[in-house]
């Protein structure tokens, strides 16, 4: 029940984080999809190339573009790391964009505080609420939440991994609000990181991403769905890294133990089956619906023989009487013609008259 509750919102919960991804950066530039380009062509603007983060699909953009947005995956691309801003009220009274800090990085002590604080003051839910979108859907509060004390290196994400199970434990015994908070900012993360991934440093985010047990969870279609949804962002960042930092991440992987890596190996292995369930369903169907309805040129060896001769055996038979009544028609014209002929012979014409 409670997370058949947790996804009934979740279109609208995709909009506003689309939504969101388009608010706070200070880029200029957007590029979002072809009719871009093409009035960009028709302006005379020099354009660029450059593969999708996510699906690694080659996007054209205008070469003066910040970003751009994929138009197979919808993901949005940064082309250099987003600065947070916000909106302020100026001296005159105008609106103007400026600068802000990052919320600091959620750590265990963070989050259990804010968990006690909802407690005491249930009717303030949403300050709980904003903290874990926040934290979940800002690559630099997320990247740098649940440090170890370390500094990350390819060998080393400095991540506490016993805090963040901790982490997930708590949030999942939250009321559906929070667990929604959690999830919808995960989307947005993985639809926008905000900066090119280029470095091991920067891929942090997804090792604490991965450590989520609710993605491995496909109770009923919808929750699957959702769920596939984002494993295949998941899984299309990590398929295209670079070499260095795709490296890196294995070697992470390899330090958490059998257990932990089983645990993304079944993620992968689920995000396969879904798609093949889905694919034999597309082909299943097509075939039915073939089947049903079959095109009217379509001839195959068994149709070749059975009913190709009985249609020449149909025409020939339906063929014969019809031949017999053409050349009847065909005398009976001959000979109206030929005393059409000696009828007109007969008359004298206007000169002799």
């Amino acid at each position: 029940m409670v997370v058949s509750q947790l996804l009934l919102p979740l279109r609208s919960l995709k909009t506003r984080a689309r939504a969101a991804g388009r608010r706070g950066s200070s880029n200029d530039g957007w590029s979002d999809g072809p009719d871009d380009e093409a009035g960009s062509i028709a302006a005379g603007v020099s354009l660029a190339a450059r593969r999708c983060v996510c699906c690694g699909s080659k996007v054209t953009y205008p070469a003066a573009a910040g970003r751009f947005r994929c138009t197979v995956c919808e993901t949005v691309n940064d082309l250099a790391a987003v600065a947070r801003t916000e909106t302020v009220l100026g001296a005159d009274g105008r609106a103007e964009e400026r600068a802000c800090r990052a919320p600091p990085p959620l750590t265990l002590g963070r989050l259990r505080a804010g968990v006690q604080a909802f407690r005491r003051h249930p009717e303030k839910h949403g300050l709980l609420e904003a903290m874990l979108y926040e934290s979940f859907a800002n690559w630099d509060v997320l990247n740098a939440s649940f440090p170890s004390g370390g500094s990350v290196t390819a060998d080393d994400p400095a991540m506490a991994v016993a805090d963040v199970h901790a982490a997930y434990k708590i949030i999942l015994a939250l009321p559906p609000p929070f667990i929604r908070a959690m999830m919808s900012g995960t989307e947005q993360v993985l639809r926008r990181p905000g900066r090119p991934l280029a470095a091991h440093g920067d891929i942090r985010y997804l090792a604490i991403i991965l450590e989520n047990p609710l993605l491995l969870q496909q109770s009923f279609p919808q929750e699957a769905s959702y769920h596939h949804h984002l494993a295949k962002s998941i899984v299309g960042i990590l398929a295209n890294l670079p070499g260095a930092v795709h490296y890196a991440l294995v070697l992470w992987l390899a330090q958490h133990g059998a257990a932990a890596l089983g645990r993304k190996v079944l993620l992968v292995n689920q995000f396969i089956a879904y798609r093949v369930q889905k694919y034999d369903r597309a082909r299943r169907r097509d075939a039915h619906r073939t089947a049903a309805h079959p095109p009217l040129t379509a001839y195959t060896a068994q149709s070749c023989q059975t009913e190709l001769p009985a249609f020449r055996r149909q025409r020939s038979v339906t063929n014969a009487p019809l031949h017999c009544d053409h050349l009847r028609l065909a005398a009976g014209a001959t000979r109206h013609a030929r005393e059409r002929s000696n009828t007109d012979s007969c008359i004298p014409s206007a000169a002799h008259t």
